[in-house]
C-alpha cells in the first residue's frame, strides 16, 4: 500500500508474498541523513560509482547514493520480480486492497465476527484443527502462535470463502 518514504530514515520491504515476486527481491529507502550515518557492509561491485570499474578491483569507489547500498540482485529472483511489477504497476492498489479485504471480511460476517479491512484474518488454532480441516479442503493457509492465518489475494474469490466456511463449520 502507498507508504509516504520521506517520513522515515529509512525504509525496507520484500516483495515476496503480496506483490507476488519470487523470494529474494526486496526494496529499500534511506533519506539523504540516514545514508550519511551509515556505512555499506556489504557493498560489491554492484555498489560502485561505476559499476564496471568495480568488477576486478583492487580500489573501490562506491556509488554516492542509494546504489551505494545495493547488493548483486539475486538474478533469478528478478526475472519474476519484473512482471509481477509490471502487473501491479497497471492496477489500482486501493481497488486491489480493498477487495482482498473484502474477502476477509466476507469471512469475518459469516463467522459473527466484525470486519476488520485487512486481507488476513487470524483465528485461535491451539490444537491445529481448524489448519487440518482448512487443509484438507484444499486451502492454503498457515500457522502461527496457536493460530490458523488465512490470507486473501488477486486469485481468491468468494469460492474461496465458501471452502473455508465449509472446512471451518
Amino acid at each position: 500500500m502507498p507508504v509516504e518514504a520521506s517520513r522515515f530514515d529509512i525504509t525496507a520491504c520484500s516483495a515476496y508474498k503480496w506483490l507476488c515476486a519470487p523470494r529474494g527481491s526486496a526494496f529499500m529507502t534511506v533519506s539523504p541523513e540516514a545514508a550519511g550515518r551509515m556505512r555499506p557492509t556489504s557493498a560489491g561491485w554492484y555498489a560502485g560509482h561505476d559499476i564496471w570499474a568495480s568488477v576486478y578491483g583492487p580500489d573501490m569507489h562506491l556509488a554516492r547514493d542509494a546504489p551505494r547500498f545495493d547488493v548483486s540482485p539475486a538474478w533469478l529472483s528478478w526475472v519474476g520480480t519484473v512482471p509481477a511489477l509490471r502487473l501491479f504497476a497497471e492496477l489500482d492498489m486501493a481497488e486491489v486492497r480493498g477487495y482482498d479485504a473484502g474477502l476477509a471480511d466476507q469471512l469475518r460476517e459469516e463467522l459473527g465476527e466484525k470486519p476488520a479491512g485487512r486481507a488476513v484474518v487470524s483465528l485461535p488454532d491451539p490444537s491445529g484443527r481448524r489448519m487440518a480441516s482448512l487443509q484438507a479442503a484444499g486451502a492454503a493457509v498457515a500457522a502461527r502462535a496457536g493460530n490458523v492465518r488465512i490470507a486473501f489475494h488477486l486469485w481468491n474469490d468468494s469460492d474461496d470463502v465458501k471452502l473455508a466456511l465449509q472446512a471451518l463449520r
